[in-house]
């Protein structure tokens, strides 16, 4: 199953912003993701795997499941992704419609984006927060999108029914809302 970031990343991600993240084993713990010139930390909550390697073919670094399930047979999942900034893309709204745009290109015409409000993070960052749904394969998504000076920085939940969407909404917040940023331009 194909996931909408998984668009984006075709277009838009380069090597250089791509997020790694260190392993991090059980159903708690913290995990960082990198960009070009910052990290930006995560926290799953109980009953939920932060893992950093099933998502490697897909070219997703640091992605979250339920305990008992699987990256590839999850009903939800989630991931984090910074999307560098470039001459298209300086802005979320910029990246909202881009994002938009590409699913109606590649068979998910019927697809829509609703901005649902801004989100207040542990480090007094704001996420704006866009719900997506109507794509070829059913998916309902929530994606939490943070500004930060080079790379647009995004947290995605992915469900493949609205139940299962409904339900992991809580814990969509719950890990945004652990969202910590570092820069690193004072090592360049």
């Amino acid at each position: 199953m194909r996931i909408l970031s998984t668009l984006i990343l075709a277009v838009t991600i380069s090597t250089s912003n791509f997020v790694y993240a260190e392993k991090v084993e059980g159903a708690r713990g913290t995990a960082h993701g990198y960009g070009s010139d910052h990290v930006f930390s995560l926290k799953a909550p109980t009953g939920w795997i932060v893992d950093t390697e099933s998502g490697a073919q897909s070219r997703i670094g640091l992605v979250f499941y339920p305990v008992g399930k699987a990256w590839g047979n999850s009903e939800t999942r989630m991931y984090a992704q910074a999307v560098p900034k470039s001459a298209n893309i300086q802005t979320i709204d910029q990246l909202v419609k881009f994002t938009l745009s590409d699913l109606h290109t590649h068979g998910s015409p019927n697809s829509k984006a609703k901005s649902v409000a801004s989100h207040q993070l542990s480090d007094d960052r704001i996420a704006k927060v866009v719900f997506y749904s109507g794509d070829q394969w059913g998916n309902f998504e929530a994606v939490g999108y943070i500004d930060e000076q080079d790379a647009i920085n995004i947290f995605v939940l992915n469900a493949r029914n609205r139940d299962a969407f409904d339900a992991a909404l809580p814990v969509f917040y719950e890990i945004l809302e652990s969202y910590k940023f570092t820069s690193l331009r004072w090592f360049q």
